[in-house]
């Protein structure tokens, strides 16, 4: 499943409402020139849905002027992605394609199931 990188039904953002989802943006510069950089920062959170980020999903630079990913993190089940970004106007997201969803293997407790019903 891919991700429509405009829907923002399912987040929460911050900032400019015009940036791609699992995306983010940066205008102060990269580190080495400020000492207390104020990097945008992306989280996707999968927890729950059954659903993943594809683990071939690399992550980046996708435009701007001295401008790199930092301090990325995917969880061990995958269900959580995070990383930042600096630049001089610069953006990180994904960089080998859009976002695609796969199935986790993420299982829940007997107690928590619920039973489907189908009614005719």
């Amino acid at each position: 499943m891919v991700v429509n990188g405009t829907d923002y039904t399912f987040t929460s953002v911050t900032g400019s409402p015009t940036i791609k989802y699992g995306e983010t943006a940066d205008c102060n510069g990269e580190q080495f020139w400020d000492h207390c950089p104020h990097f945008g920062h992306a989280m996707i959170d999968t927890k729950g849905t059954g659903l993943i980020v594809d683990p071939t999903v690399v992550f980046g630079k996708v435009w701007g002027f001295e401008t790199r990913a930092t301090d990325f993190l995917r969880s061990a089940d995958g269900s959580e992605i995070s990383f930042s970004c600096a630049g001089w106007c610069g953006g990180c997201g994904p960089v080998s394609g859009p976002i695609k969803l796969v199935h986790s293997v993420e299982f829940i407790s007997a107690t928590d199931a619920q039973p489907i019903v189908c009614h005719k």
